[in-house]
């Protein structure tokens, strides 16, 4: 009754033979992030540009207290970059108008390590694996790029006063640099390049930018230089200088931005301080240059007027002035 069990086997008179094939291979491409952000060195060079520009906001409030009141229209604009500027970096030194939220993605062998920033996360290519791929997450400075759609169009407007611009062509000349700033700003959220090529969207919008310096300074040189034509030859002299150094300076920092949020081929420490660098010359520079050379007199084409810098008095009701006492 109780017998031995019948085993049957399928096929008949075979047996399960021992699996030759191997396991599939993962092909899952290993990825790693790599943070790319600035150092101590970047924080110390935040703080000495806030206290520079700082400083040199005093001074020109300095300046201003020994110029008529009328006469200080420069004075002004000049201090109202420089207090945005300042307020900017001491933003960036404290912490703020930073973040990762650039990524690139590389082959491990051109990854940005080795170039001086800070780097962390990622790990080498292991021999006999598939080549690994780093997603570089780059910090990124909105801060200073943010504070250029206020603090340049003031440089702007100053040069449109001292040449005797019309307002047309000043106000054109305002538009395209708020577009240029504007354009620099969100092409710095679009990585510049994914592996090895260069990207549509950050391309276009670099383009964008390009066009706008384009008409920004034709409208400086070509209407700005003409208009000079009627003031003295001092004042001349002086529109050259600062229109050729606001020319320069945003040239160089186009560079950088570049070669920093663009490209990622310099480090995160190298894009800070060459930009705080950068401008220092620009806002320092153009402010103290325009400030100290140039003569206020009856032949400027805008001032103050009375009502606008004098304190006001009360009128008594038969319409005179009330006597000072």
């Amino acid at each position: 009754m109780y017998g031995d069990p019948v085993i049957t086997v399928d096929p008949p008179g075979g047996g399960h033979p021992a699996p030759t094939a191997t396991y599939p291979v993962p092909t899952t491409v290993p990825t790693h992030f790599v943070f790319d952000h600035a150092t101590q060195k970047s924080v110390i060079a935040l703080w000495v540009f806030f206290g520079v520009f700082a400083g040199g906001l005093v001074g020109v409030a300095v300046l201003a207290s020994r110029v008529e009141r009328r006469f200080r229209i420069f004075h002004t604009l000049s201090s109202l970059a420089l207090a945005a500027v300042t307020i900017a970096y001491f933003a960036l030194a404290t912490g703020l108008g930073s973040t990762h939220g650039r990524y690139h993605g590389n082959s491990f062998s051109t990854s940005a390590f080795g170039k001086g920033g800070g780097h962390h996360g990622g790990e080498p290519h292991r021999p006999g694996g598939p080549p690994a791929v780093d997603y570089i997450i780059r910090q990124v400075f909105w801060g200073s790029q943010t504070v250029r759609l206020f603090s340049t169009p003031l440089l702007v407007i100053e040069l449109a006063l001292l040449s005797g611009l019309a307002p047309l062509a000043a106000l054109a000349a305002i538009t395209y640099d708020v577009l240029v700033e504007s354009s620099a700003l969100i092409t710095a959220t679009f990585p510049g390049h994914w592996r090895g090529r260069v990207r549509g969207p950050w391309a276009g919008w670099f383009a964008f930018t390009s066009v706008w310096t384009v008409a920004l300074f034709v409208t400086l040189f070509i209407p700005g230089v003409n208009a000079t034509r009627h003031r003295p030859a001092a004042v001349k002299g002086q529109y050259y200088l600062l229109t050729v150094l606001l020319f320069v300076a945003t040239i160089a920092a186009g560079i950088v931005f570049t070669l920093g949020n663009g490209l990622n081929v310099i480090s995160v420490d190298a894009e800070v301080i060459s930009t705080g660098v950068i401008d220092v010359i620009t806002y320092l520079g153009f402010t103290y240059f325009l400030l100290l050379v140039h003569v206020h007199g009856e032949d400027d084409t805008w001032e103050f007027p009375a009502w606008f810098v004098e304190h006001r008095v009360g009128i008594r009701l038969d319409g005179a002035e009330p006597e000072a006492t």
